[in-house]
C-alpha cells in the first residue's frame, strides 16, 4: 500500500528507527510522515486504525464470551499490539516490523 501511494521511503524510515531502537520523537516523526503521506495518497485515515479503543488508547482485544488468558504479542516488546489466542493450536502470526513470529504471553487474571 505504501508503495502504491509513494510513502515507501517514509515506511523505510519508521521501520529502521522502530529496528534501530531510535528516539521516540525521531519515531514519532517519520510515524507522522508516513500517516500523512498515506492520508494524502487517498487511505482513509492513514495509520489510525478504527477499532475501538480502550480507556488506555489500546486496540481492544477481540473478545467474546470468554476471558482471554494468552495474546500474542510484539517479539521486541516494543509496541503495544496484542492478538487473542483463540485456538490452542494456533500458530503465531509474523510481526511485520522485525519479520519474527509474535511471544505468547500469558495474561495476569
Amino acid at each position: 500500500m505504501a508503495l502504491e501511494v509513494g510513502a515507501a521511503e517514509a515506511l523505510g524510515r519508521l521501520l529502521t528507527g522502530i529496528r534501530e531502537g531510535e528516539d521516540p520523537s525521531t519515531i514519532r516523526t517519520a510515524f507522522d510522515e508516513l500517516d500523512e503521506l498515506l492520508r494524502r495518497g487517498g487511505i482513509p485515515g492513514g495509520l489510525s486504525p478504527y477499532q475501538g479503543r480502550s480507556s488506555g488508547g489500546y486496540p481492544r482485544l477481540p473478545i467474546s464470551g470468554n476471558a482471554v488468558e494468552e495474546v500474542f504479542a510484539c517479539p521486541a516488546g516494543t509496541c503495544p499490539r496484542a492478538e487473542a489466542v483463540l485456538d490452542i493450536g494456533a500458530r503465531p502470526p509474523r510481526c511485520g516490523v522485525y519479520g519474527e513470529r509474535m511471544h505468547r504471553v500469558r495474561l495476569d487474571r
